[in-house]
């Protein structure tokens, strides 16, 4: 019993699909769809942006939905890259990389990974 309430605590996501209404589900599809449709070709451009494939792009708009879903404690939260933090992301990395594209992507790949764990 206390091992389920420690879940639920780090995975909030778990109670709220539990109490979950088969009502809602045409709803949150087309929700879910809307938010893909803007957020896909977004995800994509920022990823240009930054200097990162186009598939980067697709990454950080599906991923990280699904372990908001998951981990997350609100049902109204929008979360995605947005373009200052791009921009960031290339002027800084870049700048460690002197032009080599190999370590920009391993710089990229550390920097994402480092922040997600944060």
């Amino acid at each position: 019993m206390q091992a389920g309430r420690a879940l639920l605590r780090f995975a909030p996501g778990l109670a709220a699909l539990a109490r979950y209404e088969r009502r809602w589900l045409a709803r949150d599809l087309l929700a879910g769809v809307s938010v893909a449709a803007v957020a896909v070709p977004v995800g994509i451009a920022y990823a240009d942006l930054a200097g990162a494939p186009p598939i980067v792009g697709i990454y950080s708009a599906i991923f990280p939905l699904l372990a908001y879903a998951l981990f997350g404690s609100s049902r109204q939260l929008i979360i995605g890259p947005d373009a200052a933090t791009c921009i960031l992301v290339a002027a800084t990395v870049a700048s460690h990389a002197h032009g080599d594209a190999q370590r920009y992507a391993a710089l990229l790949s550390a920097l994402s990974l480092l922040t997600g764990v944060l």
